[in-house]
């Protein structure tokens, strides 16, 4: 058998089943007729549109209802109890005692105390003006002294000048390097 003949017995069945499938009454074709009317492929396609503008409305409606500033106000902080609080203890700044060499007589020592005597004083006087430093607000009996003198300054002046820093009731008395 030919593909001719096959050909011509598809139709020839198909003519007779169309035959059979139709209403006499109301000369409408069956279902098979319906069936063999379509004869190209049919495309299935995506609508993106609907799904697209819903995107856009939630991307517009989160950019409107959300804020972008910094918050403002009080921040909440919580701290610990009474009980477990550690103090401790501020540094002080150091009076620094700054000893000044008279060129002619070397058995003679003047001594400056930075930020409250910058002009020299005698040795004698030193103790009494650490003693009114000590009167001050935040300086205590506990305000580190530091001495601090040059190689040409007689061991005997920087030893009187520790021994009045002691008499003026400082605790905390140190020999320091010059800058």
């Amino acid at each position: 058998m030919s593909s001719r003949s096959a050909d011509v017995d598809v139709d020839r069945i198909l003519a007779a089943a169309r035959e059979a499938g139709r209403s006499a009454e109301h000369g409408r074709p069956g279902p098979l007729d319906r069936r063999h009317r379509r004869t190209g492929l049919v495309a299935i396609t995506l609508n993106l549109t609907p799904m697209i503008d819903v995107v856009f409305l939630l991307l517009l409606f989160f950019l409107t209802a959300s804020r972008f500033g910094s918050n403002e106000g009080m921040l909440e902080a919580r701290l610990p109890a009474r009980a477990a609080v550690v103090s401790v203890e501020i540094p002080r700044t150091p009076i620094r005692v700054r000893f000044v060499a008279q060129p002619n007589q070397p058995d003679q020592c003047r001594a400056t105390i930075e930020r409250f005597n910058e002009t020299p004083l005698p040795l004698a006087d030193l103790g009494q003006s650490l003693h009114k430093i000590q009167e001050q607000p935040g300086f205590g009996p506990d305000t580190p002294v530091h001495l601090m003198a040059d190689n040409d300054i007689r061991w005997d002046h920087v030893v009187n000048a520790y021994n009045a820093a002691l008499a003026a009731g400082y605790e905390k008395v140190y020999f320091a390097a010059p800058r």
